[in-house]
C-alpha cells in the first residue's frame, strides 16, 4: 500500500509539473506557431516549399531570375532569394 501511495504522489508531482509547463505563455505561443501555424499580429509568416519550381512562369529576357542550385542547403537558397 505504501508503494502505491508513493507512486501516486510521484505521478501527481509529474502532472503538476506538466500543468505548469503547458500553462507557460511562451510554450503556448510556440505550440500555436509550430503546431497549427498561427502567427501573432505583426509577425511575417514564411512558408518553405520544397518542390519542383513552377514551369508556367517565364521571366522576360532582360530580368535575371534567381536560380536554385542543388548543391546548396535550402536555408542558403532561401537567404539568397530573400536578400539578393
Amino acid at each position: 500500500m505504501h508503494q502505491k501511495v508513493a507512486e501516486s504522489r510521484q505521478r501527481n508531482a509529474n502532472l503538476q509539473a506538466e500543468l505548469e509547463h503547458v500553462q507557460d505563455p511562451y510554450y503556448l505561443a510556440l505550440l500555436a506557431r509550430d503546431g497549427i501555424g498561427l502567427v501573432q499580429e505583426g509577425d511575417l509568416p514564411v512558408v518553405v516549399y520544397e518542390g519542383p519550381p513552377e514551369a508556367a512562369h517565364v521571366a522576360p529576357p532582360n530580368q535575371q531570375t534567381p536560380t536554385l542550385t542543388p548543391d546548396k542547403p535550402p536555408w542558403q537558397e532561401w537567404l539568397e532569394l530573400m536578400l539578393p
